[in-house]
């Protein structure tokens, strides 16, 4: 682990708080998919009054996950006119 080189005053008053925090280095999917196989019939998250499990999560997730969705196509391909908008499939400005 790397020394803290910044000035922390805090730092005495922090407990058993650490000042420095590791974090995982895959993506969310990967550590979802980690807890799914860990505890496939769990349930991930209720909506609405219907709970799904992990196992249905990555059962949904997995097909749209090697295919890109519109939005993350149409950042990745330049525009034919530097002045169109961007397509309306793209939720982010």
């Amino acid at each position: 682990m790397d020394t803290i080189t910044a000035k922390t005053p805090w730092a005495p008053f922090v407990g058993d708080v650490p000042l420095h925090l590791d974090y995982f280095e895959g993506s969310m999917f990967d550590k979802v998919a980690d807890i799914a196989a860990q505890y496939p019939n769990s349930v991930a998250f209720d909506f609405m009054g219907k709970s799904t499990t992990y196992k249905q999560l990555i059962r949904e997730i997995e097909p749209r996950r090697s295919r890109p969705s519109a939005c993350a196509r149409a950042t990745r391909s330049p525009s034919p006119c530097p002045t169109a908008p961007r397509p309306s499939t793209c939720s982010t400005p």
